[in-house]
């Protein structure tokens, strides 16, 4: 799908009360044209159009999931109309892997919570989300958290 970026940036710019100083197509795995926006004040976010009955799946999954570490928040609380499709915007969230053998208990704590609330919250919506595979984390890095979890079981 090609995006008018001219037309995205105004729908941005008229919703956000913002200008845009950033709007660049980022080039990951995805079914649907992303993007990385910067407003006049420099707040970063994650920019996506998609089919307008994904948009909404999304925010309701996200506001069922609530504050968790391993997602962001919407930026804007509902889908944007774009013409046939919708544009979703959420807090920009640089992802940063940090190996299991090398997590604190801090954050291996904040990990595992993490996971056990999408986890929660995704299994109402199981197959609507294939758009967001995650082709970053393969299966052996998942091996390599439960092996840690086995060693480092949690308490309290």
């Amino acid at each position: 799908m090609n995006v008018d970026l001219t037309r995205l940036a105004a729908v941005l710019s008229e919703r956000l009360h913002q200008g845009l100083v950033e709007l660049v197509p980022l080039s990951i795995p995805c079914t649907w044209p992303v993007f990385r926006a910067v407003t006049d004040d420099g707040r970063a976010m994650f920019v996506k159009v998609t089919e307008k009955a994904a948009a909404e799946r999304t925010l309701t999954c996200l506001g069922s999931v609530g504050s968790c570490p391993l997602l962001p928040g919407p930026v804007v609380p509902e889908a944007l109309d774009f013409g046939e499709h919708a544009v979703l915007c959420l807090d920009w969230r640089k992802a940063e892997r940090v190996e299991p053998e090398q997590m604190t208990d801090g954050q291996f704590r904040s990990f595992v919570g993490g996971c056990v609330s999408l986890s929660e919250a995704l299994r109402s919506f199981s197959g609507s989300f294939s758009d967001y595979a995650d082709e970053d984390w393969p299966e052996d890095q998942y091996a390599a958290l439960a092996h840690h979890a086995a060693r480092h079981p949690l308490t309290g």
